[in-house]
């Protein structure tokens, strides 16, 4: 049978014979037509929004939170009279409210068994790996040739860049037996060893908690618990800052290469004035503008950061405050 002629179902065989009809359909408008490339960006602005959500209510909870509440009773937030208080008596007020907030975003979300923990990790969670399903390849105008390849490199490094979303949430900066912001505050305020290299002097009387880590001798007096207690914070904290790099730098980086070669190859439909490229314009200048709006909060965190750590009195400094809504902005 394969070898003999081939028979086909009575109906294909009728459907083939039959002469076309005149009655077909009448061609549809293009612009009406839609494919799965269409609807590519829905799970990324979904998941977008979402992890939006879990910072902006992440926030909002912090505010009910048993620690904040401990420290803002501290201050005088809840005994001063704004109908009797003058305007330098409360914003000495607020200027203390706000230092009640921690030095950094990931000293807020480090609870994770906390109510606002719970929110910020279930919702960056769930938005990050909705963002991960994006096929960000049909976002982008094609390329041909050693572009394609270099293309969908820098397409891979976003996508796995947006996991590091979902990595950072599992990351915390403090757990049950390391602590960051703990470990930091100890090592400034532990005493420097007398024996100082004239060439680190500067650094050590400027930066106490760089001088605890250079110092041999100050590592060496601790006890064997507490130097377990640095390593193991050692490991984290760099773990949970390659997390946050990879979110908060090289996704943006990644972000504007393609947003440059988008325009490069959409540069003649922009200058024949096409509605289209008009539209995709002006979403490409939202988009430019939010990449230019996180690099700058966060170089605007790391300015206050850094001159907090470099300030000796940085634990009552007002720029970790200040670098705290940087990089909450961010």
């Amino acid at each position: 049978e394969l070898s003999g002629p081939r028979r086909w179902p009575a109906s294909r065989r009728t459907a083939a014979s039959s002469p076309p009809s005149t009655t077909s359909r009448p061609p549809s408008d293009p612009m009406l037509e839609t494919s799965e490339a269409d609807w590519a960006w829905v799970p990324l602005y979904g998941g977008s929004w979402l992890c939006f959500s879990a910072i902006m209510l992440t926030r909002q909870m912090y505010k009910l939170s048993p620690g904040f509440r401990k420290r803002l009773r501290n201050t005088r937030f809840f005994e001063v009279n704004t109908a009797e208080a003058s305007e330098a008596e409360m914003a000495s007020v607020m200027l203390d409210a706000f230092r009640c907030y921690p030095a950094t975003v990931s000293e807020m979300v480090e609870d994770s068994a906390s109510a606002h923990g719970m929110v910020f990790r279930a919702l960056m969670v769930t938005g990050g790996l909705a963002a991960t399903g994006t096929r960000l390849g049909q976002l982008s105008a094609p390329a041909s040739g050693g572009f394609a390849l270099l293309l969908g490199t820098v397409h891979a490094l976003r996508t796995f860049s947006i996991c590091s979303v979902v990595g950072f949430s599992f990351a915390p900066s403090g757990g049950p037996d390391y602590d960051v912001s703990q470990l930091r505050d100890e090592l400034a305020a532990s005493p420097r060893s007398a024996k100082l290299q004239r060439g680190s002097r500067h650094l050590r009387d400027t930066v106490p908690w760089i001088g605890a880590w250079i110092d041999d001798a100050q590592l060496k007096a601790l006890s064997d618990e507490r130097r377990e207690l640095l390593t193991r914070t050692a490991v984290a904290g760099m773990i949970h800052m390659v997390l946050a790099f990879l979110m908060l730098s090289v996704l943006p980086a990644l972000e504007l290469i393609v947003l440059l070669w988008d325009a490069h190859s959409f540069a003649p439909a922009i200058r024949a004035c096409s509605p289209w490229a008009l539209a995709w314009s002006a979403l490409a200048a939202v988009r430019l503008l939010h990449i230019g709006c996180i690099a700058g909060c966060l170089n605007y965190f790391l300015f206050f950061f850094y001159s907090g750590f470099l300030n000796p009195n940085f634990a009552s400094s007002a720029a970790f405050y200040k670098g705290f809504w940087a990089e909450f902005a961010a």
